[in-house]
């Protein structure tokens, strides 16, 4: 297959990937599939052809891989649209869920994402996230929602269905390695 390798270095990532996706864009031809792979994402060998294979059997415009957050506590990458909030799921809620699945409510993170760059609404999105501060039970709290899940919003409400599988182990570095163990 063909590939273009494209990398941004910046400390914003909304403003990352939306180069990234511009660039994607403008190329001529466009190509027909994106990926997203962060640099602290280290995939199982045959990432690209397993999320290509379970795009085509669900029929997916967005398929994800699971990797184990930095926070620990058991959370990974996945997380439902729970409507004023997303739900992170822990492993075990993915290990106890198909190998790979798509609902109306998933919500996909971009460190292990392959994406059907050829439906119309990939001209429609953008990455961006939403920082605010409330008060809640008498006590001030952070609230972000983060670019991915933003971004998944926003191409589900343009038609995008999206899955998830957890057929890829992955290990999400950074202090100490964080591994996802994949698997049918």
């Amino acid at each position: 297959r063909d590939a273009v390798l494209c990398e941004v270095t910046g400390c914003f990532l909304a403003a990352n990937r939306n180069d990234l996706w511009c660039n994607a864009l403008n190329m001529n031809p466009r190509p027909e599939r994106f990926l997203f792979l962060d640099a602290d994402v280290i995939p199982d060998p045959g990432y690209v052809e397993t999320l290509e294979a379970e795009m085509v059997a669900l029929g997916c415009d967005i398929m994800g891989g699971v990797y184990a957050m930095k926070q620990g506590e058991d959370q990974t990458s996945v997380a439902l649209d729970a409507g004023t909030h997303a739900k992170k799921m822990t492993a075990e809620e993915i290990h106890a869920s198909p190998p790979s699945w798509t609902s109306p409510c998933l919500l996909v993170a971009t460190g292990l994402m392959l994406i059907d760059f050829t439906k119309p609404w990939v001209e429609k999105v953008a990455f961006s996230t939403r920082d605010l501060i409330e008060k809640r039970g008498g006590q001030f709290v952070t609230v972000n929602d983060s670019e991915d899940y933003r971004f998944c919003s926003a191409a589900r409400s343009h038609g995008a269905i999206i899955g998830v599988t957890r057929k890829i182990g992955t290990i999400h570095v950074g202090r100490r390695d964080h591994p996802f163990k994949g698997g049918d």
